[in-house]
């Protein structure tokens, strides 16, 4: 009925082969945008549970510390030492602690 259409479809795919291509690697795109996700993903997990063993690991710390606050027989310079032990031990706590309610919130 209309030969001049048919001849149009067919060679459209000979006279522009990118098309065809293009359709194929649009269907593999989403896999590797996928793998990359899954990659970032896995290293923010893998973040959280380190940040977790640190979290713990700092209030350990901080128990020790506020442990050798009673003892009866400390000197004033031992306290003053303690003191700064502890501000840093609250500072890096309240850190650890910030960036991995941030990245709970982000796996969410």
């Amino acid at each position: 009925m209309y030969p001049y259409l048919v001849a149009i479809i067919t060679t459209s795919s000979i006279m522009f082969p990118l098309l065809d291509t293009d359709k194929k690697k649009s269907k593999n795109d989403w896999k590797k945008i996928d793998d990359k996700k899954n990659i970032i993903f896995y290293q923010e997990k893998e973040k959280i549970k380190k940040l977790e063993k640190e979290i713990n690991d700092l209030e350990k710390q901080k128990a020790n510390l506020l442990n050798q606050f009673m003892d009866e027989n400390i000197k004033p310079e031992d306290i003053k030492v303690l003191t700064l032990s502890l501000k840093y031990l609250e500072e890096t706590l309240e850190t650890k602690t910030e960036e991995w309610i941030d990245l709970s919130e982000i796996i969410k």
